[in-house]
């Protein structure tokens, strides 16, 4: 049995957990919620079979019999049929409902689809990472153009042009929102914007005796100098916490988030920014 009838035949519950949650650790996995009875699910199912087959292993397909297995269905809140889910890194990230044109399935899959595999992706990925920023811009937007619904690229771009074109990356995360596998880094992207917008405009900021330190912080994180930012930024902290709604704390988290848990500014300052809170 090929892979394709196997994914057509998974309807075995106590599989769930290996070929869904944690397969979507390794890729993306769409699950067609279906039933014999249903005429939708019969016109959508072979359409999901064809674009699985054309997708030379981006993602997996798993159908599960939601009269077979209502208690499943039902702990993922389906309702009606079909209902299409896709799961990536373990959780439930977006889905559809009904009926809908393979070309908007197609728009669906390239918004949620992980690039990763794509060459020009990870080349635009070593340039972001080694500061080259101007030419993994240059890439990116040449990707964007191909795939203007790729979700990855909007949000690496939008994290190589952050710190010159806040606005522009801000634009580029609109449309990410909290259950988005990608919200996390798409908040901190939000955050950061906001603070060089309020670095342009200091007037907006009350005023108060941290404020200049305040503003320092956000200078030396437009500079990209991430461990003068955090020092400073926790430095406030232990002045004013408040100040800003908690502008320092946020932006530290921010920057946490951006930079990764292995980055060495990250690794330099996280235990005594988690005391600064205490």
């Amino acid at each position: 049995m090929d892979k394709l009838q196997e994914n057509r035949k998974m309807n075995d519950v106590e599989r769930f957990d290996q070929d869904v949650i944690k397969r979507s650790n390794d890729l993306p996995v769409v699950v067609d919620f279906w039933a014999t009875w249903c005429a939708p699910c019969l016109v959508i199912g072979p359409i999901l079979d064809k674009l699985y087959k054309e997708s030379d292993g981006k993602w997996e397909l798993v159908k599960i019999d939601t009269d077979k297995h209502p208690a499943l269905s039902a702990g993922y809140g389906v309702k009606g049929i079909p209902n299409i889910i896709m799961f990536i890194n373990g959780k439930a990230v977006d889905s559809f409902y009904g009926a809908m044109p393979e070309k908007e399935i197609v728009k669906w899959l390239d918004r949620r689809i992980p690039r990763y595999s794509n060459p020009k992706y990870s080349e635009a990925l070593d340039l972001h990472k080694r500061g080259d920023h101007i030419e993994a811009q240059e890439l990116l937007e040449n990707i964007l153009a191909e795939e203007p619904e790729n979700l990855d690229v909007k949000v690496l771009l939008a994290e190589t042009v952050l710190f010159t074109h806040p606005v522009y990356a801000l634009e580029l995360v609109f449309e990410i929102y909290d259950g988005d596998v990608l919200y996390l880094k798409a908040a901190s992207i939000r955050t950061i914007s906001r603070l060089l917008g309020v670095h342009a405009s200091p007037i907006s900021l009350a005023a108060d005796p941290v404020k200049p330190l305040y503003l320092k912080a956000i200078e030396k994180l437009k500079e990209r100098d991430f461990d003068g930012a955090i020092a400073t930024f926790i430095e406030v902290i232990t002045k004013n916490r408040k100040y800003d709604g908690e502008g320092a704390r946020k932006a530290i988290v921010a920057v946490f988030q951006l930079l990764g848990g292995q980055h060495p500014a990250v690794v330099a300052h996280r235990q005594v920014f988690n005391r600064s809170l205490h």
